[in-house]
């Protein structure tokens, strides 16, 4: 059978809002500035046969269920089996609490993962999986 490989990418800015507590280094303390935004990539694959999406987000961490309840969202939006939803946090130590872990230091704010970052990975996901297109993939060695 040829499977033709197609894949597409979403991003979106996931940037909280100044006086949110900071995850990480010196726990408890404020985001004060916006250096650079953070940010949700998505990378969506299909080759007619499986779908997966890869998901990439500017947070430290991220509790298990609450990865469970994203790769759902993502998967009932796109139609990609939850099982093939990969989500991995870049492990900022600039960036908001999204984890109860953090609850004593300052909070999860769960406003801003309901309003801010789990609509902001749907949207990214979503331009994902619109935007798919037949590609190439291989890998290579080098030897010096």
């Amino acid at each position: 059978m040829n499977k033709t490989l197609k894949i597409g990418a979403g991003r979106e800015i996931i940037t909280p809002p100044l006086g949110m507590i900071l995850s990480g280094y010196a726990p408890g303390r404020p985001a004060v500035s916006i250096n650079d935004d953070l940010r949700v990539t998505c990378l969506a694959l299909a080759d007619g046969q499986t779908k997966a999406m890869l998901i990439s987000a500017d947070i430290c961490t991220y509790q298990k269920e609450s990865s469970d309840r994203l790769r759902s969202l993502v998967a009932d939006q796109v139609g990609v089996p939850a099982a093939n939803v990969i989500f991995s946090p870049t492990h900022t130590h600039s960036g908001p609490v999204t984890s109860s872990g953090w609850i004593k230091t300052g909070g999860q704010h769960l406003s801003y993962i309901e309003e801010i970052f789990e609509p902001a990975v749907q949207k990214a996901a979503k331009a994902a999986w619109a935007s798919l297109e037949p590609a190439h993939m291989g890998i290579g060695t080098v030897q010096s």
